[in-house]
């Protein structure tokens, strides 16, 4: 079965996106724009200081076995690394036979082209997205796409349950861990950060992808 992919309803400007009676001369705009450069500033300050704070979190060491499917193979969470020291897992929201996928996933997805893939693996960082749908309901959606990504099926292992703080694994609205991040020590595996909810759409660009990892940049 074919599923839907999500698709953003259309909207149109309204008065209130666009006022146009908001007209200034360039001087009294110029001081406008200094006062929010200046609260921009601001906020950055805090972000660099939570960023320092995830980054001095302790890590957690994995026991357990996983193991993915992909391309008919049955591959191991070791495997996923490909050989780097840094993992970033992106749980891409589609279970079995579910009609579609969380739209924020997919959006997210669309971002990740071959150029940011060779620019994580140039910092020693490889990329997988994981789903809990069965593999053949992963390659049709990615045929449908057009994407090349590692994508690979988690259906019948624990993980997402492991490592999603939602309480039902199969709830879009209770599943708000997107991104996640390993790193390995030999075959030593280990747990070190996700991000939740809407901060999962900071990341349009690499950078964010790199501070989200251990030594980060």
């Amino acid at each position: 079965m074919d599923l839907p992919l999500p698709a953003a309803p259309p909207r149109s400007a309204t008065a209130e996106d666009v006022n146009l009676s908001q007209l200034a001369a360039r001087a009294d705009w110029l001081i406008g724009r200094e006062e929010v450069l200046v609260q921009e500033r601001a906020t950055a300050r805090p972000r660099d200081a939570i960023l320092a704070q995830r980054h001095r979190l302790p890590m957690i060491k994995l026991d357990r076995e996983y193991r993915f499917e992909a391309c008919g193979a049955v591959v191991s969470l070791l495997d996923l690394f490909d050989g780097l020291p840094r993992l970033l897992v992106c749980h891409f929201m589609l279970g079995p036979g579910e009609e579609g996928a969380c739209p924020t996933c997919h959006a997210a997805a669309e971002k990740v082209s071959g150029h940011l893939l060779d620019r994580l693996r140039g910092r020693d960082i490889s990329f997988a997205m994981v789903s809990r749908a069965p593999l053949s309901q992963i390659e049709r959606y990615r045929e449908r796409r057009g994407w090349h990504l590692p994508w690979f099926s988690s259906l019948g292992a624990e993980f997402d349950r492991n490592f999603l703080r939602g309480r039902n694994v199969g709830s879009h609205s209770d599943t708000r861990d997107r991104p996640s991040v390993r790193g390995r020590e030999g075959s030593r595996l280990f747990h070190s950060s996700a991000l939740f909810a809407r901060h999962a759409e900071t990341l349009g660009n690499w950078c964010y992808w790199l501070d989200l990892t251990p030594r980060h940049r």
